[in-house]
């Protein structure tokens, strides 16, 4: 055993013993109930870092125990929200555990968030006066279309579906894309609620968006499962352009990369999810490792999931690791869209989402141009246009003038997401980094908040 596994070990073994002290002292009614509510909040930040990373056996009797005396302790007196949020999401963290012995991302990240909120802490979200007027992504829905009908997905309600926006109404908002300041740096994604490789253009769309800012960049999401090789072609002979790799800060990056949303690691699982054959996709995965080994296309590549169950975001990320070790790995919170899915309301209804949590939250999608087919301009990325907000149209209107406007319509002066105007003040996307407050400052924030 090296002296690194040696370490997690102990250090394993010393979480273990910290969570069955702690699990006794919040079973323990001859305790206050404010000390059995510490002992309760300082387990549910142990458990949520350790069991995200450890699988973690708790007896069933225990859980349902602890269920139950998270239950008592929100219904026992008049408790702050924070507090209510973190004791349901702990309920389901428990369930979590004891169905897969971990937790999943998705929860991890929303436990993260409730105890960002009851510290207190300010969020470290800043904005530049040139965030007021020029947007740091920008959507172009060239193409209506996919092939996949993803269960997270608002794909099956549009409206716009199958429409395809002309050639000359892409050079407009291209060229109205070349008034921001040459030093700006700014990302183009060549779709929305769509499938980027099904558009015939996208090569042309890329190179475009490449050669005519200095500081431009092209991120692709696809579900790889129709990938056309001319398309491809494209994009390898746009990664040997000498302009295609920027400074950014003290690091060389590229200019243009590319994320697989595969989502499950099981055929089932995935075809259940995805409703497309999971041979092909592998199949096209496999292709383009094959290319990234050959160097004949950089290492510009990521898997990603949407996290809605533990055990299957493992076997996700051992899949990755071990059948494509040269592509980076990623997890996805599930998010709920501004539309009408069932399925991912529902899956974030049911596992105790901190709604109040969220809203002491900014949102850096408030700085989106998200532009789809038929010229409409959405919220954000999370706006999939089933709903109209009548924001502008990009075909008639100058699409900078329309970010402007929708700046001021949206950003809330206080940078708080709670409050700004609907649908942003109920709003449950976030991406991004946010540290679990650690269980050794919990009893300093309950002193403070207590008095």
């Amino acid at each position: 055993m090296s002296t690194d596994q040696k370490k997690m070990q102990k250090q394993n073994t010393a979480n273990l013993e910290e969570v069955n002290s702690l699990a006794n002292d919040s079973l323990n009614l001859k305790l206050s109930i404010n000390k059995r509510l510490e002992s309760s909040l300082k387990l549910i930040s142990i458990l949520s870092c350790f069991s995200y990373k450890t699988k973690l056996d708790l007896s069933p009797n225990k859980v349902s125990k602890l269920v139950y005396a998270f239950e008592e302790l929100i219904a026992s007196k008049p408790l702050l929200v924070d507090y209510q949020e973190i004791l349901a999401l702990g309920k389901h963290l428990l369930n979590e555990i004891s169905a897969n012995k971990m937790s999943s991302y998705t929860t991890k990240k929303n436990i993260d968030i409730s105890f960002f909120s009851l510290s207190g802490c300010k969020q470290d979200f800043q904005i530049s006066e040139e965030d007021l007027l020029y947007p740091r992504i920008v959507q172009i829905e060239s193409k209506a279309i996919c092939n996949a009908k993803c269960s997270f997905c608002d794909y099956d309600d549009l409206i716009r579906k199958g429409t395809i926006m002309s050639t000359e109404m892409i050079d407009k908002i291209l060229n109205e894309l070349t008034e921001i300041p040459s030093e700006r740096t700014f990302v183009v994604e060549p779709y929305k609620i769509s499938e980027p490789f099904l558009e015939e253009r996208l090569g042309t769309i890329c190179k475009k968006v490449i050669d005519m800012h200095q500081n431009s960049r092209v991120s692709i999401n696809s579900n790889a499962n129709f990938i056309r090789e001319k398309t491809l072609e494209e994009i390898i002979s746009l990664t040997r352009q000498d302009n295609f790799y920027i400074k950014s800060g003290t690091f060389v990056v590229p200019r243009l990369s590319i994320s697989f949303s595969l989502n499950e690691s099981d055929q089932k699982d995935y075809e259940r999810l995805m409703k497309l054959s999971f041979k092909k996709t592998i199949s096209n995965l496999d292709k383009i490792h094959s290319l990234v080994e050959k160097k004949e296309l950089p290492s510009i590549i990521k898997i990603t999931r949407v996290s809605t169950n533990a055990t299957k975001d493992l076997k996700f990320k051992s899949l990755v690791k071990s059948r494509y070790p040269l592509f980076r790995f990623g997890l996805f919170k599930l998010n709920d869209w501004i539309g009408t899915n069932e399925f991912s309301s529902e899956s974030i209804r049911s596992d105790g989402f901190p709604y109040l949590s969220y809203q002491k939250l900014g949102c850096r999608r408030w700085f989106d141009l998200d532009i789809m087919a038929n010229g409409k301009v959405a919220i954000c990325c999370m706006d999939s246009g089933v709903r109209d907000y009548n924001i502008g149209n990009a075909f008639s209107e100058n699409i900078l003038d329309i970010y402007r406007r929708k700046v001021r319509l949206y950003l809330p002066n206080d940078l708080k997401r709670g409050s700004a105007k609907p649908p942003c003040n109920g709003c449950t996307y976030f991406q991004g980094p946010m540290k679990t407050l650690k269980s050794s400052k919990i009893s300093y924030v309950l002193q403070r908040k207590n008095t």
